[in-house]
C-alpha cells in the first residue's frame, strides 16, 4: 500500500511540474552547465505557490 501511495505522488508531482513548465513573464531558462553549477552537492526544494511538493540531493561529479 506504501508503494501505492508513493507512485499516486509522483504522479501528482509529474503533473503539476508539467503544468509549471511553461516560462511564465520574467522567467528565463537557466542553461545546462549553470544548472549543475547551481546544484551540484546540495539539496533543492521545489515548491509551487508556497506548498512544498519535493527535494531532490545532487552529488558531486
Amino acid at each position: 500500500m506504501n508503494s501505492l501511495l508513493r507512485a499516486a505522488a509522483l504522479v501528482m508531482s509529474l503533473a503539476t511540474a508539467a503544468a509549471a513548465a511553461d516560462l511564465q513573464p520574467g522567467d528565463e531558462m537557466i542553461p545546462l552547465s549553470q544548472w549543475r553549477e547551481m546544484t551540484e552537492g546540495r539539496t533543492v526544494w521545489y515548491s509551487l505557490n508556497g506548498v512544498h511538493w519535493g527535494k531532490e540531493y545532487f552529488h558531486r561529479g
